[in-house]
């Protein structure tokens, strides 16, 4: 195990490569002696690193001829100076149809003599194994050669050379028919090299429905692969069909050793046939490796290295797991931050960590370190039964909904849509007590004008006197020498009077609305003022953004005001003219009058007929001023319209409606997880408001309707029909047949009744089951999985043990696949004791911790990290018990998991 890994890894491995041993090598080297060649071997490994190869093996036809011919030993040595492992092995054809070439691979130690003993036993004694031209077939079965070697007691892999081309077992000359099928049912072998990607070959072809199972004989578990079968390192030297080493090639998601190669077989998803290398996360998005800097020897000193997918800390109690996990999380966490967690509920803040200084290494250079506050990035840090905490109470525990809000927020664009929704709402309640208190202004003008009308007369009465007045002018008119052309002139006066009366009452009225106006116009500057303000303070910006949004909301003041003032100077309100029109029609109406004094000699009662006249006209003013006030009136009633109210509420209840349509496409979440969201109406808010200031001793249900209030007075809340439930209340109230407590009036409990009640809510549903009612340990599986879900967020994730609480049938068939599908998308990094979470979720990098007493380790808290297919037993050697053995088997000795996982274990990893 080196110093330094990352568990398993994407790297670029070519499995069937040749040397100059071959005899179609191209360009062979002098290879006479051994400065030649470790020359070639030099040259062999530069060129694999300039292809960033990572593992490489050698196949050559038959081995060699004779061991001291070998370059594999030079080879090797150049390799692990470079960090590159070479697995041994050779390319041989077994007499199975014309001759199917395979591929045998060994450990990367394995003793060399006995490989070539082995290939020696494959063909009859006396046969020259690397002729200069052709290759001999062995005398042996795919079967035969697999008995060979497991007569050996080697371990191997058997892979199926270039096998849709010549001498391959998917090509018809090589092998057809039912003895075709045989071979490649051979279970021995379970590795296939093709020219391609499996998944590339033409529609239709013998190989394209074989790749989409289409193919019932042949239908059977293979892993793909491509790899160069070079004849050459140099790129020039190019030569028909034959490639050089690393052109071709698979990305392997494995340690690079001879086990890690063996995971593809049972695992052919670590395989990938791509040119760019997969599942590549954003460099400051990963952490690489963290080392503990302790001047107290508590600490290794080693650094610990972390997969950019999946990584898991097992231990035995006390060990030191979650103690890693935290010094990750605070080495890395802004102070803010922090400070927000250590609030959590039960967090575990560890203390005696003076001399100890921590280093995160991020994917991108980027050091962050415990004691000092500079490169800080912000990661997701849950801590051990923070989930459950948060999901005991979900309805009083505010951090439920703080949880849900915070990973809503991370979703592209959700903030803006979302504050520009809560900036409606502040609106609509704003305009809703507008409506409110303008309403009541109305209301209390209609009273003065009632008032005033009151005051103007019995409008009855005076149109009683105008007829009686009209009559006795007529008699007075019959006893008068009027002649019929005087009766018609008079006619004419009275009626241009009558008609100079209504242009004044024209002009009047328009003086009144110049005037209304004009109070507008005086306001508007300091209301245009107020309005910028509250809008703008709903404007978020960071701190030195904040000259700038002062700046557009200055000048936008400046610039409304000034508009304002353009209008006005282009709209003069100028009452001066129209109350001059108005003396001028009462000139007028003065000079009509007196033209009917000539008329007035003619009566018989001279005295009489002037008083009658004035009279009539008298009345005849104040049933003018009555029907004036009386349309004054009406025009005021009409102001007065209760469904304003219902109207602004309405907007304000729709706009909560657009708060759950703005989180419906986070409903679904993964296969079988929702996401609630929900409007609810705060009842008890509402009774202590409103429902508790209706006079006393009345049943609410009886007053309104037992569809809106129980006989406990509790309102009953209902999205459908709560509008109907609020209209009905509100025309109750203006009927006038309530009576309200604590001198409560009429106006106050409108305003109550409009409030605001509402509030979003969350829950979470998995099948038919609510969050309310799932065990706690499910609870926090939930909200890990909405944790990994909603989130957009690709920072990495550490998480303390979010098995806690749950059986080991439950974490397999809730966590495993979810987790496996997420660790593509984001870093996580967990503690856990549970074995589904690290064996059946093919974590990529387990780190075991030890703490001195529960081992042989010098230093109180250890660390050693690495891939689960690293296996190794009983170093001897090792001064330490965390090296004394491979990962694999730390992971046997300290999980306890259910049976499942311990089969799925036997079946992926070869554990007996």
């Amino acid at each position: 195990m080196s110093a330094f890994n990352r568990g398993s890894e994407w790297r670029k491995w070519d499995l069937h490569c040749h040397t100059p041993l071959d005899h179609e090598w191209i360009n062979k080297p002098n290879l006479d002696t051994v400065e030649n060649k470790k020359i070639f071997a030099k040259e062999y490994i530069d060129f694999a690193k300039a292809q960033a190869l990572s593992v490489i093996a050698i196949t050559d036809h038959n081995f060699c001829s004779s061991i001291d011919n070998l370059l594999i030993p030079y080879i090797q040595k150049e390799a692990s100076d470079n960090g590159i492992t070479i697995l041994p092995g050779f390319e041989i054809t077994a007499k199975d149809g014309s001759g199917i070439h395979l591929l045998v691979l060994f450990k990367e130690k394995t003793d060399l003599s006995k490989i070539h003993e082995i290939v020696k036993a494959c063909f009859n004694p006396g046969t020259d194994l690397c002729p200069s031209s052709g290759v001999p077939i062995s005398d042996l079965s795919i079967s035969e050669i697999k008995n060979k070697v497991n007569s050996s007691k080697l371990d191997s892999i058997f892979i199926f050379a270039h096998a849709d081309s010549k001498s391959g077992v998917l090509d018809k000359k090589t092998i057809d028919g039912t003895r075709r099928v045989d071979e490649w049912n051979n279970k021995n072998v379970s590795i296939c090299q093709l020219s391609k990607a499996i998944d590339s070959f033409n529609n239709g072809t013998f190989l394209d429905h074989l790749s989409k199972g289409n193919v019932p004989l042949y239908k059977r578990d293979m892993t793909y692969i491509i790899a160069s079968d070079c004849r050459r390192i140099k790129i020039e030297n190019a030569a028909d069909g034959r490639f050089y080493l690393g052109q071709k090639f698979v990305w392997i998601k494995a340690e690079p050793t001879f086990e890690g190669l063996k995971q593809i077989i049972y695992e052919p998803e670590r395989v990938r046939i791509q040119e760019e290398k997969p599942e590549i996360k954003t460099d400051y998005e990963v952490i690489k490796s963290i080392k503990i800097i302790d001047t107290t020897d508590t600490f290794t000193n080693e650094k610990i290295g972390f997969s950019n997918n999946l990584n898991s800390i097992i231990g035995g109690k006390s060990s030191g797991k979650s103690l890693l996990l935290y010094l990750l999380a605070k080495t890395v966490l802004p102070i803010e931050k922090y400070k927000e967690i250590k609030g959590y509920k039960n967090f575990v803040e560890y203390d005696n960590l003076d001399g100890i200084d921590c280093e995160v290494e991020w994917e991108d250079g980027q050091i962050s370190k415990l004691l000092s506050s500079d490169n800080k990035r912000y990661i997701d840090y849950i801590p051990q039964m923070h989930l459950n905490n948060i999901a005991e109470d979900k309805e009083k525990n505010i951090t439920f909904k703080q949880t849900i809000d915070e990973l809503l927020h991370r979703q592209a664009d959700y903030t803006s849509s979302l504050h520009n929704l809560t900036s409606k709402i502040l609106e609509h309640k704003q305009s809703l007590n507008n409506e409110i208190d303008k309403y009541f202004d109305n209301e209390k003008e209609l009273y003065r004008l009632q008032g005033e009308l009151t005051l103007l007369g019995d409008k009855k009465a005076i149109e009683a006197s105008i007829i009686k007045y009209n009559q006795e002018l007529v008699a007075l008119k019959s006893k008068s020498t009027l002649t019929p052309e005087d009766e018609e002139n008079i006619k004419k006066i009275q009626d241009s009077i009558a008609e100079n009366n209504k242009e004044k009452t024209i002009k009047n009225n328009e003086v009144i609305l110049l005037e209304s106006i004009k109070k507008v116009f005086h306001m508007l500057d300091s209301k245009v003022i107020t309005f910028i303000d509250e809008e703008f303070s709903n404007v978020m910006a960071i701190e030195e953004n904040k000259s700038i949004l002062e700046e557009i909301k200055t000048n936008l003041s400046k610039n409304l005001i000034s508009s304002i003032e353009s209008f006005k100077l282009d709209n003069p309100l100028i009452t001066e003219t129209l109350i001059a029109t108005i003396s001028e029609i009462d000139e007028k109406i003065n000079q009509l009058t007196i033209s009917l004094e000539p008329f007035n000699e003619k009566f018989d009662d001279k005295k009489k007929f002037l008083d009658t006249q004035k009279k009539l006209a008298d009345e005849q003013e104040k049933l003018n001023k009555i029907l004036q006030k009386e349309k004054e009136i009406e025009s005021q009633k009409s102001t007065l319209v209760l469904d304003l109210f219902l109207t602004k509420y309405s907007e304000l209840f729709d706009t909560y409606k657009k708060i759950i349509e703005l989180n419906e496409p986070y409903k679904l979440i993964g296969k079988d997880l929702e996401l609630i969201t929900e409007i609810k109406f705060d009842t008890e808010k509402f009774y202590l408001n409103f429902s508790y200031y209706i006079a006393k001793n009345q049943s609410l249900d009886k007053i309104f309707d037992p569809t809106i209030y129980t006989v406990k007075n509790e309102f009953i809340y209902k999205s459908s029909d709560h509008i109907r439930k609020i209209k009905t209340i509100l025309i109750k109230l203006f009927e006038g047949s309530i009576s309200f407590n604590k001198n409560k009036i009429r106006k106050e409990m409108i305003t109550y009744l409009f409030d605001d009640y509402f509030k979003i809510t969350y829950d979470l549903k998995q099948g038919n089951d609510r969050l309310e009612h799932m065990s706690p340990g499910k609870k926090g599986i939930i909200l890990f999985q909405l944790f990994l879900e909603i989130s957009s967020s690709k920072i990495p994730i550490l998480i303390d043990q979010p098995e806690d609480n749950l059986d080991n049938r439950t974490v397999y068939d809730t966590l495993t696949e979810f987790i496996k599908n997420k660790k593509i998308d984001r870093q996580i990094i967990m503690v856990s004791h549970n074995s589904n979470l690290v064996v059946s979720t093919d974590s990529e990098n387990i780190i075991v911790a030890n703490q001195n007493g529960q081992g042989e380790s010098a230093i109180k808290f250890d660390y050693v990290n690495g891939a689960l297919e690293n296996t190794f037993k009983n170093r001897a050697e090792s001064i330490s018990v965390l090296k004394s053995q491979g990962i694999r088997e730390h992971v046997c000795d300290i999980l306890e998991g259910g049976e499942i996982a311990f089969k799925k274990r036997e079946q992926k990893y070869n554990i007996k």
